[in-house]
């Protein structure tokens, strides 16, 4: 993954490639590219390498500040070991960081673990992280059955800081066929996204593709889960409950219907309740 970000006025290039097995379960998609301009979203369709656009003036919508942030690293643990002297990466002056397993807590599921970080002398953002975890709960709580016992290794770079750049859409994106007309609430049938299934009453639709629709609501994580689950059962979707998992931030769904799977994630950020829905079928 390249990104390349500009705070103001804020601009954003993301450009991302797969490998491996991730590509079977992605239907063969081997790269996604996507720009944040003008207040305006640009994706490239993997399946055809066209453009589609659609408006982004929602601070907290999907996509609002790009795909990755450095908080969703592993923060370092607070008995890692750092260097006696600074070390300079990428022309950056930083604080080197190790650590391992056992400077974790024994109840993160962790059973190896070695990384290293390097963080800015001014400011403490993340320059360069390195890290291999394995574990039962890398990704959440381990009673949610969503992930077995597996690896990650994530590596991260700061190539450049404070250096003037500009970001200029491509001119195949420039040409991009808007999505405008798909973005009020209501009913999504036969429409951008190909998902024919019901929304909450106040849906706000901030996004919508081909598989996948995300909207916001005023309801409570509890109503809307229960909204789908009476819903999508009344509709012949059977709800797989092992997959189902809830806490104070929200929540994750999935059904499954004539070999069609449906993911429902619902989730809370500054008062605001987000659903996404997103269908590997009709």
């Amino acid at each position: 993954m390249l990104i390349e970000e500009i705070k103001e006025p804020y601009a954003q290039h993301t450009s991302m490639s797969f490998s491996g097995d991730i590509v079977g379960d992605m239907g063969g998609v081997t790269s996604l590219e996507m720009y944040n301009v003008d207040n305006t979203i640009y994706i490239q369709n993997p399946e055809d390498s066209t453009w589609m656009s659609f408006p982004n003036t929602n601070d907290t919508g999907p996509f609002a500040q790009g795909m990755f942030t450095t908080d969703d690293l592993l923060d370092i643990p607070k008995t890692a070991k750092r260097s006696l002297l600074p070390q300079t990466v990428n022309g950056i002056s930083t604080w080197h960081y190790t650590f391992t397993e056992k400077d974790f807590p024994n109840d993160t599921g962790l059973e190896n673990a070695s990384g290293e970080m390097w963080l800015a002398r001014d400011g403490g953002y993340p320059v360069k992280f390195i890290a291999t975890v394995t574990g039962s709960s890398i990704f959440g709580k381990e009673e949610a059955n969503l992930y077995k016992m597996g690896t990650v290794t994530i590596e991260y770079e700061l190539l450049d800081v404070n250096k003037k750049f500009s970001i200029n859409l491509l001119d195949e994106a420039k040409n991009a066929t808007s999505m405008g007309d798909f973005m009020g609430g209501g009913d999504t049938s036969g429409g951008a996204t190909d998902i024919n299934l019901p929304m909450m009453d106040d849906a706000q639709v901030q996004f919508s593709m081909q598989g996948m629709v995300s909207y916001t609501s005023a309801a409570s994580v509890e109503d809307i889960a229960n909204f789908y689950r009476e819903k999508l059962t009344g509709l012949g979707w059977t709800q797989d409950s092992s997959m189902e998992y809830f806490d104070e931030t929200g929540g994750l769904m999935v059904f499954n219907k004539d070999g069609s799977g449906l993911t429902i994630s619902i989730s809370v950020d500054n008062g605001e309740t987000t659903v996404n829905l997103i269908s590997d079928g009709n």
